[in-house]
C-alpha cells in the first residue's frame, strides 16, 4: 500500500513539473503572444478621482490598435449566460505604447451610478467585419474584482467621492437658427422653478427700455434643464443686457446663497429683429426649414473633470451626431478623421470623438448631451465640432453633414 502511495506521490510531482517546465517555456516563448493577456494594476482609491472616474492602468500582449471594453458586473452575475446579461457600467481602454515587451493600457469607469457593493471588471475586445458592418466581440480575456464600500469601509475598498451640486444658470448666445423664443439657457436646477428675467437696453445706444418678466424651467436630458425667454415685439436692434434669476431656497436646494444669477450682453441685429414674431403667431415652423444643430452655452473646463455639453437641434429623434473636440490647429496640421465606429484610432494630438443619439424634445426641438472626460485632455484651447457626418453602408467613406455648429472653450489646468 505504502508503494502504490509513493507511485501515486511520484506521477503527481512528475505532473507539477511538467506544468512547471511548460508555464516557463510559454512565459520565455514567443507563443505567449498568440494568447490574449492582460494584466491590471491592484485598484486603490488613489484611482478615483473627484468625479468619480475610476482609472485602470496595466500591461497587455495586444497590438496597439485593438479595441478594448471594461464592463462592470456585480461579483458572480453573468458567469453562463454573458449574452444575455447587460452590463452595469461599460467604459473602454485604449493601448498607449510599449514598454518593454508589453504595451500599456489605461482605461476609465464612470463608477457614479453604482452602489456599494462586490463588482467585476470584465475585459473583452471587439473587431469588425463585413467591411465595418458588424462588430464581434471576444469572450473575457481578463478580469478583476473590486469593491466600493461607504465612508466605513476599511481594507480592500474605494469610496466614491461624495460631488457637490454647484447650481449654474447660463445664457446662450443669440443666433438665426433659433426658433422663437430666440432667448434660451440650460440650468441644473428642477424644472418646475420660476426664474425672474430682466432684459435691459444699455445706455448709450437708443434710449433706455427694461422689460421683465418670469419664465419656468423646462426638463432636459442628463440634468441639464433648459429655459427660455420671448423677446417683446417692442424691443428694436441694439445691446441689450439680460438678467436670468432663480431662487435656491425651492426644493431644498439651497446652498448658503440665497439666490443665483447670469447676466449676459445681447446684440440684437436688424435680421434677427425680424425673426420676433407678434405673441399671437402660434406657427413657426415657417422661420427654420433647413437642418440645424446648436450647442448650448459651456461652461468653465478644468482638468481631471466630467463635464455634459448639450445643444438642440431639429433632426429627428434617433439620428447619431458625431461629435469631435480637438485644438483648432489641428484642422490644419493634422488629418484627424475618426471612425465613429472604432474608439481606438489614434493621433499625435489631444481630442475626444464620440456620438451621441438625438433624443426627443418639444415643439420640434429636439435634445442632445454628450460626457466629455477632460483627465483625457491636455490644458489648451479646443474646437468642439457637433455635425450628422455619416458613413456609406459597407464602407468607410464619409457622408458630408447637412447640419454643424462649433464651439470654442479653454481648458484650464487645474480645478479654480
Amino acid at each position: 500500500m505504502k508503494k502504490r502511495y509513493s507511485t501515486y506521490a511520484g506521477v503527481i510531482s512528475g505532473i507539477i513539473l511538467i506544468a512547471l517546465f511548460f508555464s516557463i517555456f510559454i512565459i520565455k516563448s514567443p507563443l505567449l503572444f498568440f494568447i490574449p493577456v492582460i494584466t491590471v494594476d491592484p485598484i486603490t482609491d488613489l484611482n478615483v478621482g473627484e468625479d468619480n472616474i475610476l482609472i485602470l492602468t496595466g500591461k497587455t500582449n495586444l497590438p496597439i490598435n485593438t479595441i478594448i471594453y471594461t464592463d462592470v458586473f456585480p461579483t458572480g452575475s453573468c458567469l453562463s449566460d454573458r449574452e444575455n446579461c447587460e452590463p452595469y457600467v461599460r467604459g473602454n481602454a485604449q493601448i498607449m505604447g510599449k514598454l518593454a515587451e508589453w504595451n500599456v493600457w489605461n482605461g476609465t469607469l464612470n463608477i457614479s451610478s453604482l452602489e456599494p457593493g462586490s463588482y467585476t471588471v470584465m475585459f473583452t475586445t471587439a473587431h469588425y467585419t463585413d467591411n465595418f458592418t458588424n462588430r464581434v466581440e471576444s469572450g473575457p480575456i481578463g478580469s478583476i474584482p473590486f469593491t466600493i464600500g461607504n465612508e466605513t469601509c476599511i481594507g480592500d475598498c474605494i469610496r466614491k467621492k461624495t460631488q457637490e451640486k454647484l447650481p449654474f444658470i447660463r445664457i446662450n448666445q443669440i443666433s438665426k437658427r433659433s426658433e422663437v423664443p430666440l432667448i434660451t439657457g440650460i440650468t441644473n436646477l428642477e424644472p418646475g422653478v420660476v426664474m425672474q428675467w430682466v432684459i435691459q437696453k444699455i445706455p448709450g445706444t437708443t434710449k433706455e427700455h427694461v422689460f421683465e418678466g418670469n419664465c419656468t424651467i423646462q426638463t432636459g436630458i442628463n440634468g441639464i434643464n433648459r429655459w427660455s425667454v420671448t423677446p417683446q415685439p417692442e424691443m428694436g436692434s441694439g445691446r441689450y443686457e439680460i438678467t436670468v434669476t432663480a431662487s435656491l431656497h425651492e426644493k431644498g436646494q439651497r446652498i448658503g446663497k440665497k439666490t443665483i444669477s447670469a447676466r449676459m450682453e445681447l446684440n440684437l441685429t436688424e435680421s434677427q429683429e425680424d425673426l420676433i414674431l407678434p405673441v399671437e403667431k402660434e406657427d413657426i415652423s415657417e422661420i427654420l426649414q433647413n437642418p440645424y444643430i446648436t450647442i448650448d452655452a459651456l461652461p468653465e473646463m478644468n482638468t481631471s473633470e466630467t463635464y455634459y455639453i448639450s445643444g438642440t437641434s431639429n433632426l429627428p429623434s434617433g439620428e447619431v451626431l458625431l461629435i469631435e473636440i480637438i485644438p483648432p490647429k489641428g484642422l490644419q496640421d493634422y488629418n484627424f478623421t475618426i471612425n465613429p465606429r472604432d474608439s481606438s484610432q489614434q493621433g499625435s494630438i489631444s481630442g475626444l470623438s464620440g456620438c451621441v443619439q438625438i433624443e426627443n424634445g418639444s415643439e420640434g426641438i429636439n435634445l442632445w448631451a454628450f460626457e466629455i472626460q477632460t483627465h483625457l485632455l491636455t490644458p489648451g484651447e479646443y474646437e468642439i465640432t457637433v455635425s450628422n457626418t455619416g458613413l456609406v453602408n459597407g464602407s468607410m467613406e464619409l457622408i458630408p453633414p447637412t447640419a454643424s455648429s462649433s464651439q470654442s472653450f479653454i481648458l484650464n489646468g487645474g480645478s479654480l
